[in-house]
């Protein structure tokens, strides 16, 4: 043993999580990759942010259009959008 020892503060953690900045924080990520989602399509098609919470604060940004999953399966437009704003998307893990 090391004798250093460590516990992870759940609490804590989940209060940092929780706090308004975050909040404000992942709201404003999302409209940046709605924005920058928007100047990759005709005017007609919508983008929208929906804010939510699980354990913590998320939001999900989408195209409102019925060729919006086509779209982002064909061009990646939200993942483009993503990097455009400085970050980076990864498959999900099975």
């Amino acid at each position: 043993m090391s004798g250093n020892d460590f516990q992870i503060d759940q609490a804590g953690i989940s209060e940092i999580l929780n706090a308004s900045d975050v909040r404000a924080m992942v709201d404003e990520a999302a409209n940046a990759i709605a924005n920058a989602a928007r100047g990759q399509l005709d005017s007609d098609m919508e983008v929208g942010v929906e804010s939510y919470t699980t354990d913590r604060p998320a939001a999900s940004v989408a195209i409102m259009h019925p060729s919006g999953v086509g779209r982002q399966l064909k061009y990646g437009t939200l993942t483009r959008a993503a990097g455009i704003v400085g970050l980076t998307v990864s498959g999900g893990g099975k």
